[in-house]
C-alpha cells in the first residue's frame, strides 16, 4: 500500500503515513491485529503508549474500558465508520481513540461512507518526528557496540568484534527505514531540501541525514570522547590492544 493510499484510508498521519511503504511487508510478517490489541489490553497501554484504562477506576469499569478496546481494534471497518458518523452528528467526542477525545466533522465521515476521507497532514512535521526517533535510537544502537569497546579490565578481542557487527548490523537496517521514510516524505509532496530540512530539525545530524538523502549508510565512527574516557580508565597496555581492534574495524567498513 502506497503513501497516498495511506492518506486516503484516513490513518494517523504522525504515526503511519512516512510507514505506508513497509505496511504490505509489515501485514504479513507482523502479529496478527488480534493478538497486538490483546498483548495491549494485557499491559493496559496501545503500542503508542496511551493508557486504555484508568487504574483509579472501579475494577468493573477497568475491565469494561479493556474489552471495549479489543473489540474496537478487531471491529470491521463498516462499523467504525458508522460508529464515527454517530460522534460526528451528535458532536460528542470520541474519548476511546485518545485521552482527550477526538472530534469527528460530520461532512468528512459521510464522504467516507463514498471512499474520500478529506485528511489535512503536516509531512514535514511527521518527517521531522521521524528523524527525532531516529537520532535518539542511533545513540542507543552505538552502546551496543561502545560499552564492550571501552569497558575496562580484560575484555576479549572476539567480544568486541561481536558486539560491533551486531551494532552495524542494526544500523543498517536504521539507515534503510530512514531512507524509504524520506523518500515517502518526497511522494507526499516535500522537495529535497524540505525532506533534508526535516531531518536536520528532528536532530538529525548533517552528516546521516546527507547520507539517508543519497541513498547511503554512513559508516560508525569511533568518537573522540570515548577515546579520551578510555585513556583514563584503561591501562596502557590495554589501551593499545583496544586502539588496534578499533582501528582494524573502522578500516574494515569501507572494505
Amino acid at each position: 500500500m502506497g503513501p497516498a493510499q495511506a492518506v486516503a484510508a484516513g490513518r494517523d498521519p504522525e504515526e503511519k503515513i512516512l510507514g505506508a511503504i513497509k505496511e504490505f511487508t509489515e501485514a504479513y510478517i507482523g502479529p496478527s491485529i488480534l493478538a497486538n490489541s490483546i498483548i495491549s489490553a494485557y499491559y493496559g497501554k496501545t503500542p503508542q503508549g496511551r493508557t486504555i484504562r484508568n487504574p483509579q477506576d472501579t475494577f468493573t469499569d477497568q475491565s469494561l474500558d479493556l474489552i471495549s478496546y479489543v473489540l474496537r481494534q478487531n471491529e470491521p471497518a463498516t462499523v467504525s465508520q458508522i460508529r464515527r458518523i454517530g460522534y460526528a452528528l451528535s458532536g460528542q467526542p470520541d474519548t476511546s481513540v485518545s485521552r482527550y477525545g477526538r472530534v469527528y466533522k460530520p461532512s468528512e465521515e459521510l464522504s467516507a461512507l463514498f471512499g474520500v476521507r478529506p485528511q489535512s497532514i503536516n509531512v514535514s512535521k511527521a518527517l521531522e518526528s521521524k528523524a527525532s526517533r531516529f537520532n535518539s535510537s542511533i545513540a542507543d544502537v552505538g552502546r551496543i557496540f561502545t560499552e564492550t569497546y571501552g569497558a575496562v579490565g580484560n575484555v576479549p578481542e572476539a567480544k568486541v568484534r561481536e558486539q560491533f557487527e551486531k551494532m552495524q548490523n542494526r544500523r543498517r537496517v536504521m539507515f534503510d527505514e530512514a531512507n524509504k521514510d524520506f523518500h515517502a516524505a518526497m511522494m507526499l509532496g516535500l522537495s529535497r531540501s524540505e525532506a533534508i530540512s526535516a531531518m536536520r530539525s528532528g536532530g538529525m545530524g548533517v552528516d546521516n541525514a546527507s547520507a539517508i538523502a543519497n541513498n547511503r549508510y554512513r559508516d560508525y565512527k569511533i568518537s573522540k570522547s570515548l577515546t579520551k574516557s578510555m585513556r583514563r580508565e584503561l591501562s596502557p597496555e590495554e589501551m593499545q590492544k583496544r586502539q588496534e581492534i578499533g582501528r582494524e574495524l573502522m578500516m574494515q567498513q569501507g572494505e
